[in-house]
């Protein structure tokens, strides 16, 4: 079968095929990733999100004839639901919701944004 081969021929053939095997065998072990990917969950960030409320009060409007809350980036009114809890009652920066049996306070977190480029005492 290689009797037309000489013996340097057929060890190099060998050994190609060994590397090529070995080399085969390691990538298929290794997984590798991509450094463009965003970072993935860490092991403490998902359970901190799970215990995240699921509920972010953006705003309120109390006015003598009508009360508006931005809950989770909709406009609600009292007796209204969202995302399964029925707005009990809106007041200035808090909200009364509630789920099932239980009421629940949310609070407005509220953000301050300064605008360097506005100079004091000029609106």
């Amino acid at each position: 079968m290689f009797e037309h081969v000489s013996r340097r021929q057929l060890v190099v053939r060998v050994a190609t095929t060994a590397v090529t095997f070995a080399l085969a065998f390691a990538a298929s072990a290794q997984t590798l990733s991509d450094p463009t990917a965003p970072p993935q969950a860490l092991p403490g960030r998902a359970q901190a999100e799970n215990n995240a409320p699921a509920w972010r009060l953006q705003s309120t409007l109390v006015g003598a004839n009508r009360r508006i809350a931005v809950i989770n980036g909709r406009a609600v009114v009292e007796g209204e639901a969202v995302d399964g809890a029925v707005v009990e009652r809106i007041q200035l920066g808090r909200v009364r919701l509630r789920v099932g049996e239980a009421a629940l306070e949310l609070p407005m977190s509220i953000a301050v944004h300064k605008d360097a480029s506005t100079p004091r005492g000029r609106p």
